[in-house]
């Protein structure tokens, strides 16, 4: 079966549908419908989205039955919500997508991608990379992976920090998908290997 085209060939415009028609009576339905934005996906965006609802968003199964790393797949999904038009309020994770498209486009060096990313989970724009704190996420999370104790009162005592910006490590740390969030009191989980927190980390 043919798939239905969602831009115009000749101008690029978004397609409505004019004309539908039962195939079992025949009966022809006219009218101005526009299109899910659901049919604007392309084919490998939906088999994405198809395998993130039948793991039911587990992120590390969809990796692994995709056959790519969570932070892949973490990628792919903020692709899919903008794709879907849910941009809006993404924050952190919109910037991030746009950082990542302007280095494949050529427009920022690899260097400047991790600065942007990393003043990204502190509230900055796009366009202001800082240096400050990577060193310092860096030790967190190896204290974090080899004693496998996730506490804030770990990096305090370690670290010599005060609790505002260990607490602030631990928010980063959520924000880019390394560690649960931590409620009612439950113990936070790795979320990823610690392989894959360093990607995260643009190391």
């Amino acid at each position: 079966m043919a798939t239905m085209p969602t831009k115009c060939p000749a101008c690029g415009a978004g397609t409505h549908v004019k004309l539908l028609k039962c195939p079992s009576c025949e009966t022809e339905v006219q009218g101005n419908f526009p299109l899910s934005r659901f049919s604007t996906l392309e084919a490998g965006e939906m088999a994405f989205l198809e395998t993130f609802l039948r793991f039911r968003g587990n992120l590390k199964d969809v990796g692994a039955e995709l056959g790519i790393s969570y932070p892949t797949a973490r990628n792919r999904l903020d692709a899919l919500l903008i794709a879907l038009g849910y941009a809006e309020g993404m924050d952190t994770r919109a910037n991030r997508i746009e950082i990542l498209n302007r280095l494949k486009n050529g427009e920022i060096t690899v260097s400047d991608a991790e600065k942007m990313i990393t003043g990204a989970l502190h509230g900055c724009a796009p366009d202001t990379p800082i240096d400050n704190e990577k060193t310092q996420l860096l030790r967190a999370l190896r204290i974090f992976y080899e004693t496998q104790h996730i506490y804030s009162s770990a990096l305090q005592r370690k670290l010599r920090l005060d609790y505002a910006n260990a607490e602030s490590i631990m928010s980063q740390f959520e924000q880019l998908g390394i560690i649960s969030e931590g409620r009612d009191n439950q113990r936070r989980q790795f979320l990823v290997t610690y392989d894959e927190a360093l990607e995260l980390l643009g190391e």
